[in-house]
């Protein structure tokens, strides 16, 4: 870590959530913060759609390449370095075990970040300069050793400071002994002292670090900062002077790195200035005026300023899609903002944004004729990046005319999966197409029993999809008909089975018989707040028979409760079926594992009782020694 980010850290402090498990994959069909990876083609200039959430970085990307000054090759490179992984820590052996994090006092547990990756890379390279020097086992190397390891100790708490240089030391032991005690010092909190002692070593570099530290380590001391800048100028070009600016003169500094970020003959320092750029944007007391980017970037991200009376003014590219992306339905303006989106040409990179955008608007006004034919144009192009069809494939279903239409916009390629947050997302190696949520709200409340089966059966839906809309129809047959012993036993012994299509990645285990530990078996009760996803192009018969069956699946307890009830009238009717005890047996089950309701508790009971009853001493009984 640069000296740059181990003060940044430290003055911002850092809280730490971590968060409990177990976690699932979920497929991320567009993303909200960032454009789709890899990104290359978005710093190229093809952008795709431009949504509020992005992350500045990417936002300053967007602003470049839609004022009409794409990033230069320099600036592209740049930028994939700046946004790659972070390296990973210098090694701290000998000092493994140290912590590195101290807490601000009276930062309210608000910790930085003291022994950063270079002072343990220091330590270990001159551990091995005076072990060369002196040999592994000599006086020198182990007094400098034990020094070294007080030094770290403070990493993290307390005020150990090495004893003197002990008498026959070597000079260059000795006066790297005064070394350790300053660093004790300065690692301690002991500023003064520190910067002090740095002073009379000759070290006028690492004397300014402790007058930064002094300034930023809880309140900010401005005098100190200044003082602090004054002897930085002196010492030549060093990187801590932009530090020292964001502290000291946030607004300024912030639009002296738009005017960097603005001006490709500036492209060498771009990474630098997108990094301080973004991070003084990040703060808390950053201002959002003085300069046109971060203008800009507040209006997209929170609807800021009049962005349609600086489009009027500008006739710029980038201020129409900022106006386009919060304007209302039924604004006053939003005439001459659909007009002037009509007319940005195919190839412009705010092509994808303003159509969007456009036809998010011609939707609200019920002009569903023209929004599916503008659909249409465009997702007939060529190199739309995936997240963008993805985003307009969803519009296209809204206005879907007829059952082909469904079957043809339902499905979506996911970009990624994410086990947390869409920050964590990898690229999936072979994506296959999936129902997103407002596709598999429509096939499961939207749409009657006759028309999936219809769908479960269509080759021209992709066959993983087929299948799960096959199980749902088997499922709601089972329902609806009440199922007969040997649907019900079938039923049992395949938890993957349930009345409903998943959106996104099914978390099931792939053997459809296996039971999922965490409870992903059979289905739940309705929720009877998910009302019915009314498909237009149905006909109004169709309608009506999706309502009337949405209303029955509502009707229904969660799958073990149902199955429980079932299998034990099953057993009265049939008591002879050799089957009856293992069928009791998979209703308890199916209690244990499955989603309950406030029933389920005496269902299970009764199915229990009803095996111990009937079936005594047969295994199943043995195998069932609790009810759920």
């Amino acid at each position: 870590m640069t000296l740059t980010r181990a003060i940044l850290a430290g003055a911002a402090g850092a809280l730490i959530v971590l968060s409990c498990g177990p976690f699932f994959a979920d497929a991320v069909f567009t993303y909200e913060s960032f454009p789709q990876f890899p990104d290359g083609e978005y710093v190229s200039g093809k952008l795709g759609i431009v949504a509020p959430g992005y992350w500045r970085k990417y936002l300053v990307v967007a602003w470049r390449t839609l004022d009409g000054k794409p990033l230069t090759a320099v600036e592209r490179r740049a930028f994939e370095r700046a946004k790659g992984e972070p390296a990973p820590p210098e090694p701290r052996d000998p000092w493994s075990g140290v912590g590195v994090e101290r807490e601000v006092p009276g930062g309210q547990y608000q910790s930085f970040l003291n022994c950063p990756d270079d002072a343990f890379r220091r330590a270990r390279e001159k551990l091995a300069e005076i072990t060369k020097q002196y040999g592994a086992s000599s006086a020198a190397v182990k007094s400098w050793r034990a020094a070294q390891d007080t030094v770290f100790s403070n990493c993290a708490e307390g005020e150990h400071i090495p004893a003197p240089p002990e008498a026959g030391l070597p000079a260059p032991v000795a006066r790297e002994r005064r070394y350790q005690i300053a660093a004790a010092n300065f690692y301690a909190m002991k500023y003064e002292v520190a910067e002090r002692e740095f002073r009379a070593l000759g070290e006028p570099y690492l004397a300014v670090r402790c007058l930064i530290r002094r300034g930023t380590i809880g309140p900010q001391d401005n005098a100190v900062l200044r003082r602090a800048e004054t002897e930085l100028r002196k010492l030549g070009g060093q990187p801590l002077l932009g530090f020292l600016a964001s502290r000291l003169r946030p607004a300024e500094y912030r639009a002296e790195l738009a005017g960097r970020l603005n001006d490709p003959k500036q492209e060498e320092i771009f990474a630098r200035s997108l990094t301080d750029y973004t991070w003084l944007l990040d703060r808390e007391n950053a201002t959002f005026t003085g300069d046109e980017m971060t203008e800009w970037i507040a209006a997209v991200q929170s609807g800021e300023g009049d962005a349609a009376a600086r489009w009027r003014q500008s006739r710029k590219p980038a201020w129409l899609v900022a106006a386009l992306m919060h304007a209302k339905p039924g604004g006053a303006a939003n005439a001459e903002l659909l007009e002037a989106a009509r007319g940005v040409p195919s190839g412009s990179p705010a092509y994808a944004t303003t159509r969007f955008h456009r036809v998010r608007l011609l939707l609200a006004d019920k002009d569903t004729a023209t929004a599916r034919q503008e659909l249409d144009a465009a997702l007939a192009l060529s190199g739309l990046p995936l997240s963008a069809q993805n985003a307009f494939r969803k519009q296209r279903l809204t206005v879907a005319r007829d059952y082909g239409d469904w079957i043809a916009f339902a499905p979506r390629t996911p970009l990624a999966s994410t086990w947390e947050m869409e920050s964590a997302a990898e690229p999936i190696e072979k994506p296959v197409p999936l129902f997103d949520g407002d596709a598999a709200a429509a096939a499961n409340r939207g749409l009657p029993l006759s028309v999936l089966r219809r769908a479960a059966a269509d080759p021209k839906l992709p066959a993983n999809l087929r299948a799960q809309l096959a199980n749902a129809v088997r499922t709601r047959e089972i329902l609806f008909s009440g199922g007969g012993y040997d649907e019900i036993y079938t039923l049992l012994k395949t938890p993957a089975q349930r009345p409903y299509v998943i959106a996104g990645i099914d978390r099931r285990p792939e053997t459809p018989s296996e039971i999922d530990e965490y409870r992903a078996n059979w289905w739940c009760a309705w929720d009877e707040h998910d009302l019915i996803a009314t498909q237009p192009w149905l006909t109004a018969a169709g309608r009506a028979e999706a309502n009337k069956e949405l209303a029955a699946l509502r009707a229904m307890p969660s799958a073990p409760t149902w199955l429980a009830r079932r299998a034990v009238q099953l057993v009265a009717a049939a008591p002879k079926d050799a089957r009856n005890a293992e069928l009791l047996h998979l209703a308890v089950r199916s209690t244990r594992y499955g989603c309950t309701d406030d029933s389920t508790t005496a269902a299970s009971k009764a199915a229990f009782q009803t095996l111990h009853r009937l079936y005594p001493n047969s295994d199943w009984a043995k195998k069932t020694k609790y009810y759920f």
